[in-house]
């Protein structure tokens, strides 16, 4: 799958520069990018525009050439997920828990894992090196 930005800009109203100007960018299937700056850079801003979450967004976001607003969000998130760096829960979770939670749109509400997912988390822990956080709340 492709994720491609064209020209995506994020305007917040009132603020005299945008948080993102004019990004673009092309990321193919099996990529791995890392999204690094300093505090008030437009990280979050430029995930929000990506995931569709963002109204001040203009441009073109896609994937595999549909606009990222056209698909179906359940569909979508069995495709790209995100997951943010501070969000307090309110009930305990293991890392491991929190890495499940992005096998939601393939299980659904009530559904219990299987043995596939467990692998797919592990899978996902050994990619990003984190296989030792497993376990951590």
């Amino acid at each position: 799958m492709i994720l491609e930005a064209a020209e995506l800009t994020i305007r917040y109203p009132g603020a005299a520069q945008p948080a993102l100007d004019r990004v673009s960018f092309r990321v193919g299937g099996g990529e791995l990018v890392a999204v690094a700056g300093p505090n008030g850079s437009g990280k979050s801003s430029l995930l929000r525009g990506l995931l569709g979450l963002s109204n001040d967004a203009t441009g073109r976001v896609t994937l595999d050439g549909t606009p990222v607003a056209e698909w179906p969000r359940r569909e979508f998130a069995t495709h790209v997920a995100a997951l943010p760096q501070r969000e307090d829960s309110t009930f305990p979770m293991t890392v491991a828990d929190a890495v499940l939670l992005g096998r939601w749109a393939r299980l659904g509400p009530i559904a219990p894992a299987r043995a596939a997912d467990h692998a797919a988390v592990a899978s996902a822990l050994d990619r990003c090196q984190m296989r030792g956080f497993a376990n951590r709340g």
